[in-house]
């Protein structure tokens, strides 16, 4: 899993595409509890208790605090976030492509190394868990679940707008997107997005 701080690094900006439903969520999973995961939460995250009270009573919450919560409480960061109406079984596949479509790169010096059990007769050796997806792009492995989360994300008139794209002018997009993709990394993230629709 990573690094705190890696997590303490994350920029302080709200993330949140759903405010009420945030507010709801943040101050139903933190409420109840113990003293004990809440001091887990804010030192993974780096923050003070007063960041998580802002965050269930603005709906405006930072990746840092999406993130820590997902981690230590197994919790979908997408559902947190208010990007998915659901809470699937968690994986921590999800903190990775929560991250990674932010324009994060998870290096493996953000990764904490574990232990393996060691066999009879062996010694311990210790590995780095790399995340089960890739994560210098945006993470998607489901082709499907790519075409249906960016039909929720869009208005019909803008999915329209796109499906009338001339080639030409996808050309220049793709063109244009290469050379931001230099000096950004979440633009990076998108155009290998469109390097595995295009491939796959």
């Amino acid at each position: 899993m990573l690094k705190a701080d890696f997590i303490h690094s994350l920029k302080q900006t709200n993330v949140s595409r759903n405010k009420k439903k945030t507010m709801e969520l943040i101050k139903e999973f933190w409420r109840p509890l113990e003293r004990e995961k809440r001091d887990e939460i804010l030192a993974l995250a780096g923050v003070k208790k007063p960041s998580i009270e802002r965050a269930y009573k603005t709906g405006m919450v930072s990746a840092k605090i999406i993130t820590a919560m997902a981690i230590v409480l197994e919790v979908d960061p997408f559902y947190l976030a208010g990007l998915r109406d659901t809470n699937r079984p968690f994986d921590q596949k999800f903190i990775f492509q929560f991250l990674s479509e932010l324009g994060y790169e998870i290096s493996k010096n953000a990764l904490l190394k574990q232990s393996k059990k060691p066999n009879l007769g062996t010694e311990t050796t210790e590995t780095t868990e790399a995340p089960k997806t890739a994560t210098t792009n945006s993470g998607f492995n489901d082709l499907t679940a790519v075409s249906a989360e960016i039909s929720r994300l869009l208005d019909k008139d803008a999915q329209k707008r796109i499906q009338n794209l001339s080639e030409e002018e996808l050309i220049l997009m793709i063109n244009s997107l290469g050379i931001q993709a230099k000096f950004s990394a979440f633009k990076k993230s998108r155009l290998e997005l469109i390097k595995y629709l295009l491939i796959f």
